[in-house]
């Protein structure tokens, strides 16, 4: 039986903050300076930095050429407080962790946005750090700590949100190569026209891997239009990306000892096909005493894969899956400043709301890569609505006191005879910013809140069978099957 599984973080924090320079660890370029006045993540609307209590770091884009980035995730590895396990994209993905908090590629405990739309796929909530062209790349903000206060599910370890180039006269060509075939290369071309611009960005990668079924390859294509009527600016944002991907599988140390070029053998049909497309459009308003946003967001993925999952060395159960995903969603925020009698505050709300999709079938898969007649199969919708508020206050001219609750509601309905679930969370924070002094720019800051997790789509529902003790593993022997069941989790997660 499944159920909800709502993991609380609650967060105290009390420390000093001054500008930080990242450091290049063991590279002679000069390292970015994570400093800026303004950042828009964190209390999603333009903040002063030293007036948010959380600990929030800017990677500004002309920085990334002075540094070995081909991939996002590599910009986002030299972010302080946030670590990549299996960095390269080839034959396993990159695995993000932050503040302790770690999925291991079947969770994600950190939100990703890109110009304010969210990249986490529909069925496991995982990003896929291959979808932005670093050329594209004009600042990445990262929050560290929980924003669930602001974002809801999964803004457990932190929320990053890359901001693409503007359109701009501008050209730029990046290539780079490696050993085993690797290549990478990366392009943007932007113009800016009277009335509106463009940008456009296409990457392409691909290698034959370290060892035997380790290839892929992967292109990518992005484009945003925007423009301005008075008060008014609108922008449009589409980004498609096909990609293929063969996996090795891991080695004994005995197997690699003896020749660490080799593949596991089980995993030789192991391969992922894939095609994705996100789109955004956002509409910004600037009133006399109100600001308004509205944006609109689409996600689309389709993917063929043949997976190996190895229930003992040597032995795996192997299955074709073919699923695909899509989501919808829309948001609205306003913003109004306030001045009374010389204590300046600040209110900003928000709405928040996505339908998503998934419809998968699964295959077994004979020694000869055959596959099978289907063995099982699903469908499930969810739908997600969450508001906020937030308030802040200017008590004097050095201290800000905010105070911010969100309330989440996630829908499930699931087919196949399995009981719809809803999963229900609040998320509250409070914090306060102090500014010391002026000739050396020393901010103390302190918060509380509280953060969340709901189960995917994938942990749910995956229909995957599985053998039962009394059967043999091999997709290819009869056996007794029975669907899988993923047993909800409850998790204890604290962070400081």
């Amino acid at each position: 039986m499944c159920m909800q599984r709502i993991v609380p973080a609650g967060i105290v924090a009390a420390l000093l903050s001054v500008p930080l320079a990242a450091a290049g660890q063991g590279q002679d370029v000069e390292p970015p300076r994570f400093e800026t006045e303004v950042v828009v993540t964190p209390e999603r609307g333009e903040t002063p930095r030293n007036l948010v209590p959380a600990a929030t770091v800017v990677l500004e884009g002309d920085a990334l050429p002075a540094l070995p980035v081909v991939q996002l995730n590599e910009a986002v590895a030299v972010l302080p407080g946030f670590q990549f396990q299996q960095a390269q994209p080839w034959a396993v993905k990159p695995l993000v962790s932050a503040r302790g908090f770690f999925g291991g590629g079947e969770a994600e405990y950190v939100r990703l946005l890109v110009d304010g739309v969210p990249v986490a796929d529909a069925e496991t909530g995982l990003i896929d750090w291959t979808m932005v062209p670093v050329s594209s790349i004009r600042r990445v903000e990262a929050l560290r700590g929980p924003g669930a206060s602001m974002y809801g599910d999964a803004s457990v370890g932190g929320v990053i949100q890359v901001l693409t180039d503007r359109a701009a006269d501008t050209a730029q060509v990046i290539l780079s190569g490696g050993s085993f075939d690797t290549f990478t290369g990366d392009a943007a071309y932007g113009r800016r026209l009277e009335a509106l611009g463009f940008m456009v960005s296409a990457s392409a990668s691909g290698t034959d891997g370290a060892s035997v079924h380790s290839g892929g390859k992967t292109l990518t294509g992005a484009g945003s239009l925007d423009g301005r009527a008075g008060n008014t600016t609108w922008r449009w944002t589409l980004t498609g990306q096909h990609r293929d991907r063969e996996d090795p599988g891991a080695l004994s140390v005995q197997a690699a000892a003896s020749d660490p070029f080799a593949s596991d053998d089980p995993f030789r049909f192991d391969e992922v096909n894939r095609e994705r497309v996100l789109t955004g459009f956002t509409v910004s308003h600037v009133g006399t005493t109100w600001q308004h946003r509205v944006r609109m967001d689409a996600a689309r993925r389709s993917e063929d894969l043949v997976r190996t999952i190895l229930l003992a060395p040597g032995l795996g159960d192997r299955q074709a899956r073919a699923l695909s995903t899509t989501a919808v969603g829309a948001s609205v925020e306003s913003e109004r400043g306030f001045d009374t009698g010389g204590v300046g505050a600040l209110v900003r709300t928000g709405l928040d709301v996505t339908r998503e999709g998934l419809d998968t079938e699964y295959r077994p898969v004979a020694e000869d890569g055959a596959p099978g007649a289907p063995v099982g199969a699903a469908d499930g919708r969810r739908l997600r609505l969450g508001a906020f508020v937030q308030s802040a206050w200017d008590v004097t001219t050095r201290v800000r006191v905010q105070a911010g609750l969100r309330f989440d509601h996630v829908n499930d309905e699931v087919g196949d005879g399995v009981a719809s679930q809803v999963h229900q969370a609040w998320s509250p924070r409070a914090g306060t910013t102090v500014q010391l002094g002026d000739a050396v720019p020393v901010t103390l800051f302190a918060q509380i809140t509280r953060a969340f997790k709901t189960p995917t789509l994938d942990q749910l529902f995956d229909p995957r069978p599985f053998p039962t003790s009394g059967a043999v593993a091999s997709p290819s022997r009869t056996g007794t099957w029975c669907r899988s069941a993923r047993p909800m989790w409850r998790r204890a997660s604290r962070a400081a």
